[in-house]
């Protein structure tokens, strides 16, 4: 039952100051998780780790600039937001992906 929607998507990070950053909201089906986001490319390489092992609740928003682990700004295309949430009451780990754009203006 967990879901990640981001928004804008497609976002530009331009620095023009239109749609530089976009909103990835989750929400869990447990209350408590120690949580790992990451994002990666379309060829499966990993770009940025987002959370690692962060504690949450069942529900969140993180504000992503567009950039990388070295901090250089993503290239345009198509990634991978992919979230393992580990529910610490059960043992039991959630994993949710989707889709993220980075576009410019033409």
């Amino acid at each position: 039952g967990g879901e990640i929607t981001i928004s804008p998507n497609p976002f530009s990070p331009d620095g023009d100051g239109y749609e530089d950053f976009t909103i990835i909201s989750y929400k869990l089906s447990s209350t408590v998780s120690q949580v790992r986001m990451k994002i990666f490319d379309v060829k499966g390489r990993l770009i940025k780790t987002i959370l690692n092992n962060q504690t949450t609740g069942n529900q969140g928003q993180i504000v992503y600039n567009g950039l990388d682990d070295e901090n250089r700004k993503l290239r345009l295309g198509i990634y991978i937001v992919f979230m393992e949430a580990l529910n610490d009451q059960n043992g039991v780990v959630e994993t949710i992906k989707t889709t993220m754009v980075v576009g410019a203006k033409l």
